[in-house]
């Protein structure tokens, strides 16, 4: 069914609809959605050694500080987004969106870490009226009837971004021409972040 969601039970696939009256509430950013990925891969040779700015003419110095390469490899790309769920109606788990799931101003970083998205941007699909809440039979208010206005991942609401530094260090050490070994430091997560 075009715009319903997809269900495989019991070894049989088929797709519903959450809302018939509104077959594109179902439509939704894939789970594994980034749309900024930057990956960087620099390669630098010291300047030391034979050939080098620093350190040319020393024989002894060439053999110890000339041809490392330093290597970093950066990565930063945007969260995903994340699935929100509400208490659940008669209908439907999903919550109404009544806000901006992003925080505006600055915050601290114990505060960015404890809460990265806005919980107060969202609402039960009943609403927040007390008398439904703590009704003995919610489903005599017309309000326990109704469909979250969210759909499954909104774009607003995403996991925190990431980014890394991997670094490395290395030398071939010839013994001669064909011959020759090679040294390698890597450190993974260099910025320990």
């Amino acid at each position: 069914i075009s715009g319903g969601v997809a269900n495989c039970a019991s070894g049989t696939c088929g797709s519903f609809q959450g809302d018939p009256d509104n077959r594109f509430r179902d439509v939704a950013l894939t789970a594994d959605d980034i749309p900024h990925i930057f990956n960087a891969a620099v390669l630098y040779d010291l300047p030391f050694g034979k050939g080098k700015r620093f350190l040319s003419s020393s024989r002894a110095a060439n053999a110890i500080l000339g041809g490392w390469k330093l290597t970093q490899n950066w990565n930063v790309q945007t969260g995903v987004p994340l699935p929100i769920f509400a208490p659940c109606n008669a209908l439907s788990c999903r919550p109404n969106l009544i806000g901006d799931p992003r925080f505006s101003g600055s915050r601290s970083r114990a505060e960015q870490e404890n809460q990265w998205f806005n919980p107060a941007a969202f609402e039960a699909p009943f609403g927040s009226d007390p008398a439904i809440i703590n009704a003995a039979d919610p489903s005599v208010y017309d309000e326990w009837w109704r469909f979250g206005n969210m759909g499954w991942r909104n774009a607003a609401a995403r996991s925190p971004g990431y980014w890394n530094l991997d670094v490395s260090l290395s030398k071939e050490f010839h013994l001669t021409d064909a011959r020759y070994f090679s040294f390698r430091w890597e450190i993974y997560n260099a910025l320990n972040h």
